[in-house]
């Protein structure tokens, strides 16, 4: 191997590993966004569960005091549904 393909393979390597690094923090960003898109969807996904078993909630009280005459579903109006 002479001095010249030597450097010419030395220039390539090196090459390589500059494109291979840009790639993995490219990856690493991707990966940062997702991580962060996942956290965000995971937020949403518990606020609407939360919103659903108080929404469920206020259709139970409301249903029973339908059948009991009470009238306790006056009494939750701050919890309503549609409040949120």
């Amino acid at each position: 191997m002479t001095l010249h393909s030597a450097t010419e393979e030395k220039n390539l390597l090196i090459t390589v590993i500059e494109e291979a690094r840009a790639t993995i923090n490219d990856l690493q960003d991707d990966l940062r966004s997702q991580e962060a898109a996942v956290q965000d969807l995971t937020q949403q996904l518990s606020h609407s569960h939360l919103t659903r078993e108080e929404a469920s909630k206020y259709a139970a009280r409301t249903i029973e005091s339908l059948h009991t005459g009470t009238g306790a579903a006056s009494e939750e109006k701050s919890s309503s549904p549609d409040e949120y």
